[in-house]
């Protein structure tokens, strides 16, 4: 069975680029953790889905951007797809969700 694999080297990467904040980067973190728990460890097909939680004005675009960065730049590209509602829980934008769904590139997926 393979164990969870982040790449460390990347994220600090785009930490740095970013400037991300510690709380953004551990997000990023945790959201390529789930991913790879999902696809190396337990095995399952794509789509892997996962929500970002998080308040107004605490760096949502930074993390969907550090995301992006980070799936783009490892050996095996994942295809991405970014949703961010406007006002997903009707509370005046004080809570937005960000969902993202990865497809992992590879032989047993078509392109499309």
């Amino acid at each position: 069975m393979s164990s969870i694999q982040v790449n460390d080297d990347l994220l600090s990467g785009i930490g740095h680029r970013l400037e991300l904040r510690k709380p953004n980067r551990e997000a990023v973190e945790s959201v390529a953790a789930m991913t790879s728990m999902h696809f190396d460890v337990e095995g399952k097909a794509a789509p892997f889905e996962c929500i970002v939680d998080s308040a107004t004005g605490v760096g949502k675009t930074y993390v969907m951007a550090g995301l992006i960065e980070y799936f783009a730049g490892l050996e095996t590209p994942a295809r991405k797809q970014f949703q961010e509602p406007g006002d997903a829980e009707g509370d005046g934008g004080q809570k937005q969700d960000e969902t993202l769904h990865l497809h992992r590139a590879g032989p047993d997926l078509e392109d499309g």
